[in-house]
């Protein structure tokens, strides 16, 4: 598993400041919803993805982790020649 998509990771869903989702005092809530998956950019400038757990008055609760991180893989294929 820790080769593929890594380990579920508790410390990357972090609550960030709603108003870093704001524009003009108002959330976007056809973009800032529970289940989107929403296009980010850390403070070094690295794009990443993040999911919207939780709405909440003073915060949007983010889960940075890979969707199939801690998930067990499974591949089926065919050996076409020897």
């Amino acid at each position: 598993m820790d080769e593929a998509y890594g380990e579920y990771d508790d410390e990357n869903v972090v609550d960030l400041p709603r108003h870093i989702f704001e524009q003009d005092g108002k959330l976007n809530e056809e973009v800032i919803f529970e289940g989107n998956t929403v296009p980010m950019m850390d403070s070094n400038g690295n794009r990443l993805n993040g999911s919207v757990v939780e709405v909440n008055p003073e915060t949007i609760k983010m889960d940075f982790n890979h969707p199939l991180a801690g998930e067990t893989l499974n591949f089926t294929g065919t050996v076409l020649s020897v």
